[in-house]
């Protein structure tokens, strides 16, 4: 005689299709985010070649903008569309280097993942926009140098007395990116002893 399911059988089945369900639905999802994630990465080298162009066009970033050029604003949009955030564009003055950044689907030990690029070419996944972009010109919004737009222009830009006191550090650099060899001004020849300068307090842009 063929026995029946039990009830206790059938439950614990139901449990194991639900858990293996909710796997996939899981999994799915990740590879869903990885696909917009590649689509604004993409969307992100179309607005490095149109910044080229642009160059080529005006002998400047300056319109590397989406209020201005319709194409980077329909770049924005779709990255947007994909998840990501409103471009955010650095361009120092005079205009002759930017990056641009935006944000990704992606986290990472439950950090926000970025994705920068920039007038050399420079594309990469980053964990913090003011550290990956802070040689392409973009400074974190809390070391805003004296002319209070957070870019560091060519030659020394003397630091606000209240942010004498900051761990400066933190800002134009980090451990794992350490080189004390890097200009902390756009186009500019600073160096450890320009940190130095600007600080008095710290010998070199890493600690």
């Amino acid at each position: 005689m063929n026995k029946g399911f039990t009830l206790i059988e059938l439950l614990v089945v139901i449990t194991i299709i639900g858990i293996l369900a909710g796997i996939i639905l899981v999994a799915m999802g990740s590879v869903r985010e990885k696909a917009k994630d590649t689509k604004i990465e993409s969307n992100m080298l179309q607005l490095q070649q149109l910044a080229e162009n642009l160059y080529l066009d005006y002998g400047n970033y300056d319109n590397v903008d989406p209020t201005i050029s319709s194409e980077i604003a329909a770049i924005e949009n779709d990255i947007i569309t994909q998840g990501g955030s409103p471009l955010t564009i650095k361009t120092p003055l005079p205009a002759d280097t930017y990056c641009a950044y935006t944000s990704l689907n992606k986290t990472l030990d439950g950090q926000q993942v970025y994705y920068c690029t920039d007038y050399l070419f420079r594309n990469q996944q980053i964990g913090d926009p003011s550290i990956g972009c802070y040689d392409t010109c973009f400074v974190c919004p809390a070391c805003l140098d004296s002319n209070g737009d957070g870019l560091m222009t060519a030659g020394p830009d003397p630091i606000p007395n209240e942010l004498l006191n900051m761990f400066i550090s933190s800002c134009w650099g980090q451990p794992a990116s350490c080189n004390p060899s890097l200009d902390l001004d756009c186009n500019g020849i600073i160096n450890i002893l320009d940190v130095m300068s600007y600080s008095g307090l710290i010998p070199y842009p890493c600690l």
